[in-house]
């Protein structure tokens, strides 16, 4: 039923430590007006300075607003972060602004110079110009939702005494642990990005009539190269014969590895 690794933390009782993780969230959404477009005003005022407020930020754009948690050692913890700091948000915005639900951006200007990069410090904006000009006039203007975890030490260091004969190092052995979470993750992709990021249409004008674009729903357009494309690390295990897709390079436990990059699809 268990694997190895399962089978360790389920001897060792450790399994509702193992099923939650340390963990931030970062939430990004759009500011609208009550017409449903981009709304045309400034940073919340009652969220103090936009460039020091290290929990309410802005992203590329002006309109849009990222939530950042601190860092939580379980998801529930940081729930009520998110919650908290969601309503802070709210609470802030012009009597007619909203938050736009969507990860894909409301009905946009056809000019889309006229959408204000993030005021931010001078070599922030900098950065910003030039990734936008890297891409399309709308790519930078989805939004979505990143967390960030990490397994619990308590769990890692309980396997780790089990199983620490295997490996040179405990590093070795984190590593080797993350990759196998990697290839969980990436194994079941499809289905994450379909329950928890769902975005088949575009509103008007976020391509250009001429422009390539999807011709039917699609199961997610901002996690495809039409919204905001990753590239990711493909590492193949040549002794388990798998592959795995990271975002940065781990390295490998015991065995030889292939590299590649492409470009990863929702």
């Amino acid at each position: 039923m268990f694997d190895e690794i399962g089978q360790i933390i389920f001897d060792n009782e450790i399994v509702a430590s193992a099923s939650d993780f340390n963990m931030g969230i970062e939430v990004e959404t759009i500011r609208v007006d009550s017409a449903g477009r981009l709304t045309k005003q400034p940073y919340p005022k009652a969220l103090g300075n936009q460039r020091k407020n290290h929990f309410i930020k802005t992203d590329v754009y002006q309109v849009q607003s990222e939530i950042i948690t601190p860092t939580a050692r379980k998801s529930f913890d940081a729930m009520h972060y998110l919650m908290a700091l969601n309503d802070t948000l709210r609470n802030a915005l012009e009597p007619n602004e909203l938050l736009w639900p969507l990860s894909m951006p409301p009905i946009l200007p056809q000019d889309k110079t006229n959408i204000s990069i993030a005021n931010v410090e001078p070599k922030q904006r900098a950065y910003y110009e030039k990734w936008i000009k890297t891409r399309s006039d709308t790519q930078g203007l989805p939004v979505g939702v990143h967390l960030n975890v990490s397994v619990n030490d308590g769990v890692l260091r309980t396997v780790w005494e089990a199983q620490r004969e295997q490996y040179q190092s405990y590093a070795d052995f984190v590593n080797d642990i993350y990759i196998k979470l990697a290839q969980g993750f990436t194994y079941y992709r499809w289905l994450i990005t379909y329950l928890f990021g769902n975005s088949p249409i575009a509103e008007r004008n976020y391509f250009k009539p001429d422009e390539d674009q999807p011709s039917h729903e699609v199961r997610s357009i901002r996690s495809s190269h039409y919204g905001l494309l990753r590239m990711f690390l493909i590492i193949t295990d040549q002794c388990a014969n798998t592959s795995i897709t990271l975002k940065k390079t781990l390295k490998p436990a015991a065995c030889s590895v292939k590299r590649s990059i492409i470009p990863a699809f929702g």
